[in-house]
């Protein structure tokens, strides 16, 4: 994907990549997942070295948050697209956007994306910090 070319390791910047990836947000082409590649391109700006560490500046929060919503939207059966987006609120420490995603899967998340025993930890832990006022 061209995106990639934007990256600050391509003597690109991250300005441009997120500037790109709300671009591929707004086409809201899921079926050739262009707003999922938007995401990547976002959650690529930080070196990792697990590929399931998803934490991310505060700051791409709402494009993140969006692109799930949408989908969701489109598609409100997808238990991938509610497990993803909870193992992405959950690492971002958005409570809110988490529960409302376990909600979503009433028990059964894809265990390819998290763990039946993790999800049930997640949406306890989550549940607890939304009824004590976090978001």
């Amino acid at each position: 994907m061209k995106g990639v070319y934007l990256q600050p390791r391509q003597s690109g910047h991250t300005e441009a990549v997120r500037q790109f990836a709300a671009r591929l947000a707004d086409t809201k082409n899921f079926h050739a997942g262009l707003p999922y590649q938007g995401v990547q391109l976002v959650l690529d700006l930080q070196s990792r070295l697990d590929p399931d560490d998803v934490a991310l500046p505060e700051a791409d929060w709402p494009l993140i948050e969006r692109v799930f919503e949408d989908y969701l939207a489109a598609r409100p059966d997808s238990r991938w697209a509610a497990s993803q987006f909870l193992w992405v609120a959950w690492h971002n420490g958005h409570h809110a956007a988490t529960l409302r995603a376990a909600d979503r899967l009433d028990g059964r998340p894809v265990t390819r994306v998290v763990s039946q025993k993790r999800y049930d930890k997640i949406r306890a832990t989550a549940r607890a910090s939304v009824a004590a006022g976090h978001p």
